[in-house]
């Protein structure tokens, strides 16, 4: 991970390195939890089809992966998060967090990038 750098108070933002591509971090702190986002993930696709078949694809995956989930941002983007309660967090849950949501963008940034572009 890139340096953290404060954007606001209580924001964040770094750069996560995967085994392709460096991903946009941001933690803020939300109410209670810290969230980690990887966005833009990916940007919104030019047509409806590839939105509709990436919606699609991304509510097939949301149940399957565990600690994180991907959103659609309002402008069409996707987003990789993850949340932990702000009570509870330490360096081994923040470490957990970082983990999981460069797992799966390693391992679904390629897929849904093809999918979206198609």
């Amino acid at each position: 991970m890139g340096q953290l750098q404060t954007v606001a108070p209580g924001v964040w933002r770094a750069e996560l390195r995967g085994q392709v591509v460096s991903f946009p971090l941001w933690v803020s702190d939300e109410d209670g939890f810290v969230r980690f986002v990887i966005s833009p993930f990916l940007p919104a696709p030019k047509t409806p089809e590839r939105t509709a078949m990436l919606s699609e694809r991304l509510l097939r995956l949301n149940p399957t992966i565990r600690m994180a989930r991907f959103a659609v941002t309002p402008a069409g983007e996707v987003e990789l998060l993850a949340d932990q309660l702000a009570v509870h967090i330490d360096g081994a849950e923040v470490r957990d967090c970082l983990d999981a949501l460069l797992y799966y963008a390693d391992r679904y940034y390629g897929l849904l990038a093809t999918v979206a572009r198609a």
